[in-house]
């Protein structure tokens, strides 16, 4: 089997690819960014934890906000030219941070009260 040439599939770059992923807020970490979000920050608690698994680390705390609290921050996809010169782990006027970009986008994580617009 060649798996170069799939039938109905056709290549697509790594820029498309990445701006695919950002659209549906999905995201790379980066040394920059790595241990600087909460799991509920970026939405993880919707796809990627499984609440009814054994023991992992942060368990408790993830629960906790999971059942009992609510998140302050959220992410969201910015395309003002005024972000986009932003980098992963830089912070949006003391309002968010960036989470991933690439030329035309930018995902954050932004405080609930602050739109932008």
């Amino acid at each position: 089997c060649d798996s170069t040439k799939i039938s109905g599939l056709s290549e697509i770059s790594y820029t498309n690819w990445h701006h695919q992923r950002l659209l549906q807020q999905e995201f790379e970490l980066y040394p920059e960014t790595i241990g600087r979000f909460l799991p509920h920050d970026l939405g993880l608690e919707h796809h990627w934890i499984d609440f009814k698994k054994g023991c992992y680390r942060g368990q408790e705390i993830i629960a906790r906000m999971h059942y009992l609290g609510q998140s302050k921050v959220h992410l969201r996809l910015l395309k003002e030219p005024r972000f986009l010169k932003l980098e992963p782990g830089e912070t949006i006027e003391n309002q968010g941070e960036v989470v991933d970009k690439n030329d035309t986008l930018v995902l954050a994580c932004v405080r609930r009260n602050h739109l932008f617009d």
